[in-house]
């Protein structure tokens, strides 16, 4: 599973892989746009309506820090995924009720507002 660890035997570790800035600032631009671009397809294709969905706690952890390390100007590719990725966020918003309480209206919100930052 994306951030897993693997010990070496290759079997997956039951933790998590978290993004350390020891391990974020070692990517070069372009890796960390395609991992970025990883990550978003990740959770688009991993999400699910009603259970578990690929947007959590680590999976933000690591776009979040993603996020922050981009330069800029980003290419044609990269702006278009992230504006996927926002249009995803705001239907996952758009669909939760108020009487539903889910982290995924935080994970959502924070995303929304990262992407508008990007592109004033």
């Amino acid at each position: 599973e994306l951030g897993q660890r693997k010990d070496h035997t290759g079997t997956s570790d039951a933790s998590p892989l978290l993004p350390y800035l020891e391990i974020i600032q070692r990517f070069k631009p372009i890796e960390t746009e395609r991992l970025l671009q990883t990550f978003m397809r990740f959770v688009i294709d991993t999400h699910v309506e009603h259970g578990r969905h690929g947007l959590n706690g680590i999976t933000s952890l690591w776009l979040y820090a993603l996020f922050i390390r981009l330069e800029l100007p980003m290419n044609a590719t990269l702006t278009a995924n992230i504006r996927d990725f926002a249009r995803f966020c705001m239907e996952q918003r758009s669909k939760l009720t108020a009487t539903q309480t889910s982290e995924l209206i935080v994970y959502v919100n924070m995303f929304i507002v990262i992407i508008e930052e990007v592109f004033k």
